[in-house]
């Protein structure tokens, strides 16, 4: 038998296949549907795939075609060139999968049938470094995919965005989700980058857009207060804790004297920053006219940029303060609770004001009082006043009106 040919019951299995393959696509074309095979395949027209092309795409040929062992190159997914779909419509030519780390980043390209990986600096040299990479390989228009891992991919992905390429920067959950999917054991760089190129190939992300440089400040400014605050919190509870050193509790004073001044400083600065852009400022005035909502609530949430969500629920979901049930079947039955899934930082901001809008909101304190007296717990009610408080300062940013508790009692009652 010549070296280079397949063994004849290798070709028997892709004969095989290719039948399988051929009766799936036109039985598809004709309104068909066959549970038992297990991949999908949509065409808008049919035609019969050659021999060679099936074999390749199940690393029947690798070894023989001089490709990778087909032992180490994963399956296609559905959507990939093998397995055109709807969804995918074959829109992008290239799909760019980034894996970020701090000092340095993996990048996987899926191009027509080919996989190509590299790895460049996390910084300014190692982004011009990419696009030459890219622009040698012809990969546009491309689509890249990146993890929201903290801050190490933000400029990237701005990088990226500038460079007229289509970026989502989607949630890691989603990503560790998708790999169990595929039931992947392995974890590395170059695993996870081809990882994220396989999902953004799958499932379209939507498209991600940079905030606006106010924003982005913004951001950053309330981040800070908030480390601040955590680093304060820390003194207090050292000083509190029975020292007897006077070297310590006067180094600890002083510290604490500095944060102190350091967080008043930041408080003004933040301030300043929304009377500086009047489109902040005006966001400012509306989420101040909620009952419950002060200066510093207003700014948190203003750094998150609920405009620009689609939904007032999608906004609550952001925040992980979407109720979640568990039941299945007759016997599991599970307390209804918070999805948690989310920005916890936001959650942690809508806690006191919560508790001050029952209180003082109209809307909020009766939502809490019928939760309670119908058998609720208070933290349940509790959580669902900050769902609520969410809601509200969306619908006073989306419709640019102040609150209104007479207005909303009006819609309460006529809905």
């Amino acid at each position: 038998m010549h070296p280079n040919r397949p063994h004849p019951c290798i070709l028997e299995v892709g004969r095989s296949i290719v039948v399988a393959m051929n009766n799936r696509l036109l039985g598809e074309r004709r309104g068909q549907s066959d549970a038992s095979v297990g991949f999908e395949a949509r065409v808008e027209e049919w035609t019969p795939l050659p021999f060679t092309t099936v074999l390749t795409s199940y690393g029947i040929l690798g070894l023989t075609l001089g490709l990778e062992p087909a032992c180490t190159r994963p399956r296609h997914a559905a959507g990939s060139p093998a397995f055109p779909s709807k969804e995918s419509g074959m829109k992008m030519s290239a799909i760019l999968g980034i894996d970020i780390a701090k000092d340095s980043f993996d990048v996987c390209l899926l191009q027509a049938d080919r996989l190509q990986r590299a790895q460049f600096s996390n910084d300014r040299s190692g982004f011009k470094t990419l696009r030459s990479w890219l622009h040698k390989r012809k990969a546009k228009p491309l689509h890249a995919c990146l993890e929201a891992t903290g801050q190490y991919g933000d400029d990237l992905a701005e990088y990226l965005h500038a460079e007229q390429y289509t970026v989502s920067v989607v949630n890691p959950l989603a990503i560790k989700a998708y790999g169990q999917s595929r039931l992947q054991r392995n974890k590395s760089d170059r695993l996870d980058a081809e990882l994220i190129a396989r999902f953004c190939q799958s499932e379209q992300p939507a498209a991600w857009t940079p905030p606006a440089p106010e924003i982005k400040a913004l951001r950053e400014l309330v981040h800070q207060y908030d480390n601040l605050q955590v680093a304060r919190q820390q003194v207090r509870n050292r000083l509190q804790s029975g020292l007897h050193s006077d070297i310590v509790r006067a180094q600890l004073t002083a510290q604490l004297s500095l944060i102190d001044q350091q967080v008043a400083e930041l408080k003004a600065h933040i301030h300043d920053h929304i009377d500086q852009y009047p489109d902040l400022k005006q966001q400012a005035a509306l989420l101040d006219s909620i009952p419950g909502i002060g200066a510093l609530t207003s700014a948190k949430l203003l750094a998150v940029d609920p405009r620009r969500f689609q939904s007032a629920r999608a906004f609550a979901a952001y925040a992980g303060l979407t109720p979640m049930n568990r039941t299945s079947g007759s016997s599991v039955r599970k307390r209804v609770r918070i999805s948690k899934l989310g920005d916890a930082d936001l959650r942690r901001a809508c806690y006191m004001p919560a508790i001050a809008a029952m209180k003082h909101n109209p809307l909020t304190r009766a939502l809490y009082q019928r939760l309670v007296a119908s058998g609720h717990a208070k933290l349940a009610a509790l959580a669902a006043v900050m769902h609520k408080l969410l809601r509200l300062a969306y619908g006073v940013l989306k419709s640019g009106v102040p609150f209104d508790a007479n207005f909303a009692n009006q819609l309460v009652q006529t809905a």
